[in-house]
């Protein structure tokens, strides 16, 4: 796109240009629907090509966007035009940059310190939210008239940043990219840390703002140099040039706050904005309460000598005054800012700041009733152990950069208070090899072994079970099965194409001794050479089945060896030494409790295999990627002679790696199949219990009776509510996309003082007023702690592109809603039970939301729920009438049992809704015959207003049978949605 004055694009009309520079064009514009004068930044093409940089920049871009503080610059929009052109819609901020102010002369220490002070004060809020600027410059602060400094171009640092995948680091190589005798603004005020391509935190914008507020007093950086490398290697190298040689006005705090913000050694620096902040404000408070105090006369001597010990005095008193004022800011912010923010972080249970955040409140509060309420909630008390002992232990936030770990002390420790939440573990001991471990946040013990380098096998890490027993929680099973696992080793990551290429080149699959347990294939037993006829690649030589002429592609010999059948892994682990996990040990090491922290990071539902060693999804122990890349084969058998496959594999959803334990023919040779191997440590031999079949019951609901007409009645009171007012707004409208309009609503629950916030795509090829769908999402909504607005990613987006809208409230308990229930799986709790309640509600308040809009089609709205939403969808059609059509992806009857007012058992024969199911017929956790079935046949709908349809797949049908089975079932009953052509009429 060309720009100009009077272009238009999606909304805007461009004014005048207001400049141009690495980033881009930035223009005036003029926001046409909201009649506001709006900055809009046009990024430039090149940096607009590289999907990875632009994924990683448009996830920042939004979370800055929801930035709101006087110091930032407020982030409107991101859009993108029809030529694929990224631009950003801001505030329009009128001023001058600071990088222009400095231009015309040095600055005054009070001038400096109120633009210093501004701007920490708005990074300080921006890194409560786990915002970094990463890229705080004169450039980036605009000073306005009236003395309001706003910070610019949150989240835009990531875009220019090619890091060989490092996130949030910019390349020394792109960062040095410049005439030679001219320096690179953002260079000069980058932290060493940045310089070294390590990963950053937030105190890369403390070193930043130091450099800032250094030149701005001394008109000065505090490292330079001819070209940007020599002035890489003056940050680097060299200590920075004193305050005071430049500026001998400077009050030495002043230095002080200075040198502490440009320590090399981050740990030395300040630790967090907020504390470099407090000082900037207690200086520029003590320097106003000096200024007040000064006097000046000329009329004699001892005039002048009386007004210097008057002078003398002032000052003395002044600095008591202001250290006062200081100390009195400081409770004042343990109380006024600090409680407050403290509750709000315990509430949406992010204890680690809350942690830190309590943790410095109590210097100043330290016996205050409601810190000590809140502490109690946020931390917990942990005794750790290693063997051997004086081990030193470290622990950081589960995702956390790889330099932040938190040094605790040296073992046996016997009681310590950490944040009460998921965190990784690591402990050290000179000789020995490190040990790491996760632990969850109810746990009072941690036990580590740490062992000599060359005890334990290079790839392998120390499971340390102990005497405790685990318990295997798998759907179906009741009682779970347990035992004691004690210590054992494992793979840290599965085993790989260059590692399974040594058994085939050493003839593996033509020596019998490796391969140890009985062919069996559909009942029958099957020859050896029948069986390893089943075992060839691509060209009829022996090896996986995604190989060819027995070797892996070029290029993957990291990957997960996948396309190998139970039979082929278990052979592999013979011929090294080892056995393939059973589920209770690889259950044990996956702990799938620790989801909610795990799959975000994972390998499920991505974009093909990932070569091991570079996952952020540590499982217990130091293990990585148990959860998504390569499904694996564990020992077990299950019914009708399969073996159990774990974990979920790349291409399938998130909620694979708790809900479903798979079950295959373990002759099945999938592409996303693969494995890791085990190896006991002290034992002679496994627990008989581990190595067992594990064969499933379930729930028997052709016994199951619903309850009587008049007890249902009394159990439906309990989802009526008040239809108080809505008290809706528009929180904002993402208009980009070419085949939607979305707007992010909220509006207030049917329940306490809590609101709604809801996601609803209007089509932009269909007419109004629209028919609606509204989504009940699956388990994974509990695990992400943030609603992915990319349609792209949505099964139901084809309800979108056929024309009808589609809405996505968020339900009590999922996405930035979460709450104490750990995900939608029935119990026998009234925690269930309530929130049951009020997901019903929840959907009551979207239908009454939706019926207060002219461009909603009231008699057209219908339902569409997978998986969690496939089997809690009786719930809420027999509860809701003003549904007119559903549709359950992936439903069943769940076997988990919940209270009887709350039990779909109970619902289903009050449905008397349309209802299509598609469904799977290899699906584990809601089998045909035992889930499936009975759910379709409980339905009270009439047999000729409600289908099932099932396909040789999993849980998940595919996407364009699913979007095709839907839309008949929508257009059957909803009626066709016209769509616009673009012709005339």
């Amino acid at each position: 796109m060309r720009a100009a004055p009077g272009v238009r694009l999606n909304g805007y009309e461009l004014l005048r240009p207001l400049g141009v520079g690495g980033m881009g064009e930035v223009w005036v514009a003029r926001d046409l629907a909201l009649r506001r004068t709006v900055a809009l930044k046009l990024l430039p093409p090149d940096l607009t090509e590289n999907s990875g940089r632009v994924a990683r920049f448009e996830h920042e871009a939004r979370a800055a966007s929801a930035l709101s503080h006087p110091n930032i610059c407020q982030v409107h929009v991101l859009g993108r035009t029809l030529d694929g052109q990224r631009y950003i819609v801001m505030e329009l901020v009128e001023g001058v940059t600071l990088r222009a102010r400095l231009e015309e002369s040095r600055l005054s220490v009070p001038e400096s310190l109120a633009i210093a002070s501004q701007i920490a004060a708005g990074i300080a809020a921006a890194h409560a939210t786990g915002i970094i600027h990463r890229d705080l410059k004169p450039e980036n602060v605009m000073l306005r008239a009236d003395g309001l400094v706003k910070v610019l171009d949150f989240g835009l640092a990531k875009l220019v940043l090619s890091d060989a995948g490092i996130p949030g680091n910019q390349s020394t190589h792109t960062m040095l990219r410049t005439d030679v005798g001219k320096v690179l603004g953002t260079v000069a005020y980058m932290s060493p840390e940045q310089a070294r391509g390590l990963p950053l935190d937030e105190r890369t914008d403390v070193w930043s703002l130091g450099v800032m507020l250094h030149e701005m007093v001394a008109a000065r950086r505090p490292f330079e140099g001819e070209t940007s490398s020599d002035v890489l290697a003056s940050i680097l190298d060299r200590d920075p040039s004193p305050l005071s040689r430049s500026a001998p006005d400077a009050p030495t705090e002043l230095e002080r706050i200075v040198t502490k913000a440009l320590k090399k050694d981050r740990a030395l620096r300040y630790q967090t904005m907020r504390d470099c902040a407090l000082d900037l404000e207690a200086l520029k408070e003590g320097l106003h309460v000096n200024k007040q105090s000064g006097r000046k006369t000329n009329r004699s001597r001892s005039a002048r000598v009386i007004t210097l010990a008057l002078s003398l005095l002032l000052v003395a008193g002044g600095s008591i005054v202001a250290w006062r004022l200081h100390r009195e800011s400081r409770i004042t912010w343990a109380r006024e800012v600090a409680l407050p923010e403290i509750r709000r972080m315990v509430q949406s249970e992010r204890f680690v700041p809350a942690f830190d955040l309590a943790s410095e409140a109590a210097h100043e509060i330290p016996n205050d009733p409601e810190l000590l309420k809140q502490l109690a909630v946020a931390t917990r008390t942990l005794s750790i152990e290693s063997s051997p002992s004086r081990a030193r232990i470290f622990y950081q936030e589960y995702g956390a950069n790889a330099d932040s770990w938190r040094d605790i002390g040296v073992t046996p420790i016997a009681a310590v208070q950490v944040p009460s939440t998921v965190l990784r573990w690591k402990a050290e001991l000179a000789g020995f090899s490190a040990a790491e471990d996760l632990a969850p946040a109810d746990s009072d013990h941690l036990r580590f072994v740490l062992p000599r380098p060359g005890d334990v096998p290079a790839g392998m890490v120390i499971a340390a079970l102990g005497s405790q027993p685990f318990y295997l929680i798998v759907p179906g099973l009741s009682p779970w099965p347990h035992a004691v696992l004690g210590d054992f080793l494992i793979d840290r990551h599965e085993v790989t194409n260059r590692e399974f290429q040594r058994f085939v080149d050493a003839h593996g699959y033509d020596r019998p001794e490796f391969w140890r347990e009985p062919f069996v294939a559909d009942g029958r037993p099957l020859t050896r050479p029948e069986a390893m006829a089943r075992f060839v690649d691509a060209t009829g030589h022996p090896g996986p089945a995604l190989w060819e002429v027995g070797h892996y592609s070029v290029g993957d010999g990291d990957l997960p060896v996948t396309g190998v059948s139970w039979y082929e892994a278990a052979a592999y682990a013979v011929f090294v030494g080892k056995a393939l996990p059973t589920l209770f040990h690889w259950s044990a090491v996956a702990e799938p409790a620790f989801a909610p922290w795990i799959v975000p990071v994972s390998n499920l539902g991505g974009r093909g295999l990932r070569a091991v060693g570079n996952s952020a999804a540590f499982n217990r122990f130091g293990a990585t990627d148990l959860a998504g890349n390569a499904k694996e084969w564990v020992w077990n058998a299950g019914g009708a002679g399969t073996r159990y496959v774990a974990g979920g594999a790349w291409n399938e959803p998130a909620y694979m790696f708790t809900d479903i334990v798979d079950t295959r023919s373990p002759f099945a040779r999938e592409a996303n199949f693969g494995f890791r191997c085990m190896k006991l440590l002290n034992a002679t031999a496994v627990p008989a219990a581990t190595v067992a079949p594990i064969v499933l019951s379930f729930r028997d609901f052709s016994g199951q009776r619903p309850v009587s007409n008049e007890t249902f009645r009394a159990y439906r009171s309990l989802y009526s509510y008040d239809r108080t007012p809505l008290a809706m707004r528009v929180e904002s409208v993402d208009d980009t996309s070419v085949d939607w309009r979305l707007e992010n609503v909220t509006f207030a629950a049917a329940y306490g003082n809590e609101r709604i916030t809801a996601h609803l795509y209007l089509p932009k090829h269909g007419h109004g007023p629209y028919q609606t769908l509204i989504e009940f999402p699956g388990n994974d909504a509990f695990y992400e702690h943030q609603f992915d607005p990319d349609l792209e990613h949505n099964i139901f987006r084809f309800v979108v592109q056929s024309g009808r809208a589609l809405m996505v409230p968020t339900y009590k308990g999922t996405y930035e809603r979460r709450s104490t229930i750990p995900d939608g799986f029935p119990t026998m709790t009234v925690a269930y039970r309530d929130h049951a309640v009020m997901w019903v509600k929840d959907m009551a308040r979207s239908l009454d939301y939706l019926e207060s809009r002219p461009d909603i089609e009231k008699a057209k709205i219908g339902y569409v729920g997978v998986s969690w939403g496939g089997t809690f969808g009786p719930i809420i059609l027999a509860s809701e009438p003003r549904l007119k059509v559903a549709v359950f992806v992936g439903g069943g009857f769940l076997m988990q049992q919940a209270l009887p007012e709350a039990d779909a058992v109970n619902f289903a024969p009050r449905v008397s809704t349309p209802v299509l199911m598609i469904n799977g017929r290899l699906d584990f956790v809601l089998s045909p015959r035992d889930s499936q079935e009975p759910l379709f046949r409980s339905l009270g709908t009439p047999p000729n207003l409600k289908q099932r349809v099932v396909f040789d797949t999993g849980h998940f049908p595919h996407y364009a049978d699913i979007a095709r089975e839907s839309l008949q079932w929508l257009d059957r009953f909803l009626g066709p949605v016209k769509q616009d052509t673009g012709a005339g009429p």
